[in-house]
């Protein structure tokens, strides 16, 4: 398994990093972290199935990244 982490932004959730592990580029598992100050802070308490679209916008830069 690999982990890619990327910092991103959304309205909802402001600045957040998301680390994604995966297994051949399909994501497994995510983590959400929020991101004040230019710290990382405290993991966002959600699952897998809360994260849909987000899941499916990392999945993309995964995968662009395996590509490289």
């Amino acid at each position: 398994m690999k982990i890619f982490r990327q910092l991103m932004i959304t309205d909802g959730l402001g600045l957040f990093v998301v680390d994604a592990i995966h297994e051949d580029g399909a994501i497994q598992d995510m983590k959400v972290f929020s991101v004040k100050d230019g710290i990382v802070k405290i993991q966002y308490p959600c699952m897998m199935e809360d994260l849909t679209e987000l899941i499916e916008k990392v999945q993309v830069l995964v995968t662009a990244s395996l590509e490289e």
